[in-house]
C-alpha cells in the first residue's frame, strides 16, 4: 500500500485529489518534455531524499520538500516548489518539531503527507542509529571478552 493511500484528504487545494492522477498523466508531461524520467527539472533520485539535519537552513529545508513532493508524492516541481515557499525562516529542528496541526496550518491539504514524511525519516534516522548502537555495542562486548579470555589463558594456563 503507498503512502498516500494512508492518509485521507486532497494533495492541495489547487489541484486535482492525489486519487485521480493517472499514468497518462505522467506520459503526457514527460511526451511534452521529451523527458521520460519524470517531470521536467525534476532531480533524478533513486532513493528517498534525507530528512534536512536539525541545523539545517532554510533553503535546505525547502530543497528537502521539494525532493520529497517530486519524489515520493510524485508532484510537479513547479507545485513542489510553491509549497515549500511556505517554509519561512525556520531551521530543521522546527520541521521535526511541528505538531500535525501545524503542518496542516502551514502547507494546508499536503501538510499531513508531509509530516508523516518526517515522522518516517526520524523513525529511520532511529534505526539507524540503534544499529549502530548495536554493532558498536557488540564490538565492545567482543572486546571485553576477548581480554578476559586472554586474562583468564595467561593466568590459568601458564604452567
Amino acid at each position: 500500500m503507498d503512502r498516500l493511500s494512508q492518509s485521507p484528504g486532497r494533495c492541495c487545494d489547487d489541484v486535482r485529489p492525489l486519487a485521480t492522477h493517472t499514468p497518462n498523466d505522467h506520459d503526457r508531461l514527460a511526451s511534452a518534455t521529451g523527458d521520460q524520467g519524470g517531470f521536467a527539472g525534476a532531480p533524478k533520485l533513486h532513493t528517498e531524499p534525507r530528512l534536512p539535519a536539525r541545523d539545517a537552513t532554510v533553503d535546505q529545508v525547502r530543497e528537502w520538500i521539494v525532493a520529497t513532493l517530486v519524489t515520493n508524492h510524485k508532484q510537479s516541481p513547479e507545485f513542489a516548489r510553491q509549497i515549500s515557499l511556505k517554509w519561512e525562516l525556520r531551521r530543521g529542528w522546527c520541521l521535526r518539531e511541528l505538531r500535525p496541526a501545524e503542518f496542516l496550518e502551514m502547507f494546508g491539504s499536503i501538510g499531513p503527507h508531509l509530516e508523516w514524511d518526517v515522522k518516517y525519516g526520524m523513525e529511520k534516522e532511529l534505526a539507524a542509529s540503534n544499529a549502530k548502537l548495536k554493532h558498536a555495542s557488540d564490538a565492545a562486548s567482543r572486546k571485553v571478552i576477548s581480554e578476559k579470555l586472554h586474562e583468564y589463558v595467561c593466568r590459568y594456563m601458564s604452567y
